[in-house]
């Protein structure tokens, strides 16, 4: 009495926690699962049930997968029928899709099954002996089952001391029913209300154990059967409901006469379709980290168990999530400019200190943790190298072409390394990362670089304040990206004076020297296709480019008094091929094609 009262009292009150469970929406969490977990999962479900139907075929007690290596000649014989049977429901279910395809393979397989006991002979006990069928089981009508109900002699004691197995029941079907409408919902695919669907789950326990019955969860299978017969009515699920229940009514249980290999071919479709979908078709859906870990996943569950080899597999997603954010790019180096109106002239100066690393603009982005900070680090330092490249080229170019040189030779002892890290994108960071960043400060004041930190939020300030990252004279912070970029361009500006600038320019003169300059930039063209050095050719550009610009912002007035102004419209003819060369064109506004 205290175990069939325990049994059905625990039953009802499982239900209610699950309808519970569903109604403060708890039911979704399982959704936060990785969908590689998840596969896993499932085809372990199938797995164990082409395990569970091959010992109810061979009658043998399988635990392990490796139990069934101990079966003999006979109960392999026994497995043979099943195991071909539930392959061809897979194959023709797969080929054929038509809803009539499963009921009639499982009818026809039950009446060739006697059919060839009538040809051979043979008998139905015989063939219970053989093992091909099971033997009945002595029953009593239903109604009896409740005169062992006593309530009068439960030992409420043994009751409470359940209480903990009863914790362990809930957590069980409550995630393993999750866990089921999370398969069928990416089987189906179209969402589904998990925490309604619990509450069915809840509200069938409930009534179960109030009326003596048992625990029960989502019936996986039948699902999988009403799918794969590309059934979607609910009239196929009250047909089920009605021939359960006159299942239940029937004084004797068909199930004797129902050869055992029908049961287990129906486990072993099961374990076809879930695990070929999940063990090989999935690698189509999945990254093939997803798919390893999927793998992973499965091996772990049937090692360690069902819990703990999902949490494994869990853990080693999150693993490969973070060796997968860690190789991918969370920063990036940007032209980042200052919203500030520059002449031509500073604006090429400003643009050289780009492309030399000069000023180097780094945009950080996401979540910077100890996978993705070290590259950081390492990006930092191969900038902080290249500058030095670039700046021992111009050193010497400048000592080869000095009538070219667009610095004083004593600014370049002046011209300090800038690395912005724009902070303005980041979410936060860990200790690993705030202590990575702070080897960045060490490198720039041994380079006597400037490290500037821009737009972090307080609790990304804090934590790199902690590691000493903002500790040093070579560290600045400011609160924007562009109050650094201000700062940083101002300072790199500082000490150009262009009336001490080679190329001195004379007011009123700015036409003959636009000229000169145009002509070195044929001698250029020209140096190029002797295959002149790339360096050179490199730098006679930017010291050209440079003097351009500055020459356009002294004599604008002048210049501006020789030109004309034309406005075309669109589709008209500026000059064609052959006519005479009267005049040089310099293009406002708009563009001009070549046909």
């Amino acid at each position: 009495a205290t175990v069939l009262c325990t049994l059905a009292a625990s039953t009802a009150l499982l239900g209610f926690c699950l309808i519970l469970t569903g109604k403060l929406k708890l039911a979704t969490l399982v959704q936060y699962l990785p969908l590689p977990v998840v596969g896993g999962y499932l085809a372990y479900i199938g797995l164990f049930c082409g395990q569970a139907g091959l010992g109810l075929m061979a009658d043998i007690e399988v635990k392990h997968p490796t139990d069934l290596l101990q079966a003999d000649a006979r109960q392999c014989v026994l497995m043979a029928p099943g195991i071909i049977l539930g392959t061809g429901l897979y194959v023709a279910v797969s080929k054929i899709p038509h809803f009539s395809v499963l009921p009639i393979i499982m009818i026809l397989s039950i009446l060739g099954f006697y059919a060839l006991l009538y040809v051979q002979g043979i008998s139905l006990e015989e063939s219970r002996e053989a093992g091909w069928v099971p033997s009945p089981q002595s029953s009593v009508e239903f109604w009896k089952v409740y005169d062992l109900y006593q309530p009068w002699k439960v030992h409420p004691w043994q009751m409470v001391r359940c209480f903990p197995t009863f914790l362990g029941m809930y957590l069980v079907v409550a995630f393993g029913s999750s866990l089921d409408v999370a398969a069928i919902q990416m089987d189906l695919g179209k969402p589904l209300d998990f925490n309604r669907e619990l509450m069915v789950v809840g509200a069938s326990n409930a009534l179960s154990g109030m009326t003596g019955g048992f625990t029960g969860s989502y019936i996986f299978s039948q699902t999988i059967f009403l799918m794969r017969a590309g059934v979607d009515s609910k009239l196929a699920c009250w047909a089920a409901t009605v021939m359960q229940f006159g299942f239940f009514l029937m004084p004797t249980s068909p199930l004797p006469y129902i050869p055992n290999f029908f049961f287990g071919a129906l486990l072993v479709f099961i374990m076809f379709d879930l695990a070929v979908d999940w063990l090989w078709y999935a690698r189509l859906k999945l990254s093939f980290v997803e798919y390893v870990n999927l793998w992973a996943s499965l091996l772990l569950v049937i090692v360690f168990d069902l819990e703990l080899g999902m949490l494994l597999g869990c853990l080693v997603c999150v693993l490969g999530f973070v060796v997968t954010y860690a190789r991918a790019t969370s920063f990036e180096f940007v032209e980042g400019r200052a919203r500030v109106v520059r002449t031509r002239y500073h604006s090429a100066v400003l643009k050289h200190a780009q492309q030399s690393h000069a000023l180097s603009c780094i945009q950080l982005t996401g979540y910077i943790f100890f996978g993705s900070s070290q590259a950081i680090v390492t990006q930092v330092a191969l900038a902080m190298d290249h500058f030095q490249e670039c700046l021992a080229e111009d050193l010497e170019m400048e000592a080869e072409n000095p009538r070219h040189q667009f610095l004083q030779p004593e600014l370049y002892s002046r011209w300090q390394q800038h690395i912005v890290l724009d902070f303005s994108r980041v979410i936060g960071l860990d200790a690993t990362a705030a202590r990575s960043l702070s080897e960045i400060r060490h490198n720039c004041a041994s380079y006597n670089a400037i490290l500037i930190f821009a737009g972090m939020c307080p609790t990304v300030r804090s934590l790199l304040d902690a590691h000493g990252a903002l500790s040093s004279d070579s560290v600045r912070n400011f609160t924007s990206i562009n109050e650094a970029l201000k700062w940083s361009e101002q300072e790199h500006l500082v000490g150009y004076d262009r009336s001490v600038l080679p190329l001195n320019v004379v007011r009123g003169g700015g036409i003959p020297e636009i000229v000169d300059i145009l002509k070195y930039f044929l001698d250029i063209d020209h140096a190029e296709r002797q295959h002149e050095s790339r360096r050179n050719v490199r730098g006679k550009f930017m010291s050209c480019d440079m003097q351009l610009h500055r020459v356009l912002d002294d004599a604008h007035e002048q210049i501006s008094a020789q030109f004309q102004k034309q406005v075309l419209r669109r589709g008209a003819v500026l000059f064609k091929k052959g006519d005479q060369s009267s005049a040089m064109w310099f293009v406002g506004d708009g563009q001009v094609s070549l046909t």
